[in-house]
């Protein structure tokens, strides 16, 4: 049997497609939530009622991308000589920041610095509307008391916690890594991304949370360059949910921004896709059916935006609605179905 993980600690696709019998490119977890609302569906058109389903991403966004760039090294601008004309004194890092949306910057003990000694760059990042998270060390997957001091240093400097979590690598199982990332009460980890290619390390396409430990976003890519992106993009637009893709370039982050937001993908940072996912996933509602209109009412425990309800219709055209809910404050719901 082949190994599960390559040398560089990443999942194998080809030992994946073994064990699941279809390639790592189908989030496996997804199709039998599929086929669990194709039975609802079956039985709604049996007895003629309609289906109200609610959708992660905001109106009119196909998915959600968040993109990440953990930071090896400051030392290396990655623009060469277009560096020396956009200006001499500065960093990548904010160049970056100013040409582009919403991106989180994983730093830790990287190759030619510390959190500590790039202070300044990163309050930049944020209040830039950018996030900073920790790039946490391989070892610090297994042991709580390295991934302790990681933490504390960059908390220090960004002089909060509810930090977010990249590691560079997963010395053990993820199971360790996620009660690695549990012990500091992390806001988030990216894991699960594979050694080559496209696809979903753990078969699922949203974010979950492994046995109550950590919300985690699954990692589909890495992009060390340009030419990958557009499939990328494309490979999102079509499987939809809610991922993360790596970048290690500039010209990589860049373009993958531009292009996600011209597909309709909804581009925006780990900490705000969970907090997204959180929100949506508190919705609650309560329905009657009187064969001519479906009313009701819905009801969120904290305040959502361009929320995106999708009414099947069994013997009709779908209806979607797009609302903004308050709060506790109920929203009444009327659609003539």
């Amino acid at each position: 049997m082949k190994r599960i993980k390559g040398r560089d600690l990443r999942l194998n696709p080809q030992s994946l497609q073994e064990i699941r019998g279809v390639p790592p490119s189908v989030p496996i977890v997804d199709i039998h939530a599929k086929l669990l609302l194709f039975s609802i569906l079956l039985l709604h058109k049996r007895e003629g009622f309609p289906l109200l389903v609610k959708r992660i991403p905001p109106a009119d966004f196909l998915a959600g991308l968040a993109i990440s760039f953990p930071v090896l090294s400051i030392g290396k601008p990655r623009f060469g000589i277009i560096s020396k004309i956009l200006g001499k004194g500065e960093s990548w890092l904010e160049r970056l920041a100013k040409n582009s949306d919403q991106i989180a910057f994983f730093v830790g003990r990287g190759e030619d610095y510390s959190p500590s000694g790039i202070s300044d760059e990163l309050r930049f990042l944020e209040e830039s509307g950018h996030e900073v998270g920790l790039l946490a060390s391989t070892r610090a997957s297994i042991d709580h008391s390295v991934i302790a001091e990681e933490y504390e240093e960059l908390a220090n400097v960004l002089k909060r916690g509810d930090i977010g979590v990249r590691f560079r690598g997963i010395s053990s199982t993820l199971m360790d890594a996620w009660k690695s990332a549990a012990y500091i009460n992390a806001s988030y980890v990216l894991t699960a991304d594979l050694t080559s290619g496209i696809g979903f390390g753990l078969g699922i396409s949203l974010p979950f949370k492994p046995n109550d430990l950590v919300w985690n976003i699954p990692v589909i890519a890495r992009l060390y360059g340009r030419e990958k992106v557009p499939n990328v993009v494309d490979f999102i637009k079509n499987k939809g949910g809610m991922v993360a893709v790596d970048v290690y370039d500039e010209y990589a982050a860049l373009s993958l921004n531009n292009r996600a937001q011209k597909a309709g993908l909804w581009v925006t940072t780990p900490d705000r896709m969970i907090k997204r996912f959180r929100a949506v996933s508190g919705v609650r509602g309560v329905f009657r059916y009187d064969r001519k209109y479906l009313e009701g009412k819905i009801v969120s425990a904290e305040d959502v935006k361009d929320l995106s309800l999708r009414v099947i219709n069994p013997s009709g055209r779908d209806i979607y609605l797009k609302i903004d809910l308050v709060k506790d404050k109920s929203y009444e719901i009327n659609v003539p179905v």
